[in-house]
């Protein structure tokens, strides 16, 4: 699934309180971002979880992501990117990322053979095994990030 988001100009930009989007995680497998010129726009949580690091942009790259259904499948060796983006730049953008996503009705279910304790990655974080049907984890997820107030 392709989706264009719209980054309007702002009077005033830059401000801590100020997103594009907010910190969150892609609920597919992976994300394909062809990178524009705008630096500063997409920042990414570091592993420590309290600092956000910059992505700088590298003409004519792509930025990938890894989504829940990634670290659901890889049993949590393979982590989902916690990541947000940021007007800082004051200018109009697009940004059009690529989502590589299960099928709706697909099921979930960690690999066989990648549970803790077969990894070295010390990042590593315990995944549930349940199986996750992807088209609820979706809904759920479309729903609580783009929500409607009532009228």
């Amino acid at each position: 699934m392709m989706r264009v988001a719209h980054y309007p100009q702002r009077e005033e930009f830059g401000r801590d309180e100020e997103f594009g989007q907010g910190e969150h995680t892609d609920y597919g497998c992976l994300t394909m971002l062809a990178q524009d010129e705008v630096p500063g726009a997409l920042e990414v949580l570091a592993a420590d979880g309290v600092t956000w690091i910059q992505v700088p942009p590298i003409k004519g790259t792509f930025v990938i992501n890894i989504g829940d259904m990634m670290e659901h499948w890889t049993a949590g060796r393979y982590r989902a990117t916690r990541h947000r983006v940021r007007n800082v730049e004051g200018v109009s953008r697009f940004s059009a990322p690529f989502f590589f996503e299960p099928s709706f009705d697909t099921v979930v279910r960690p690999i066989s053979g990648v549970a803790r304790g077969h990894s070295s990655n010390s990042n590593q974080r315990d995944v549930d095994a349940r199986p996750i049907h992807y088209g609820e984890h979706m809904t759920q997820r479309f729903e609580k990030s783009f929500a409607v107030p009532p009228l």
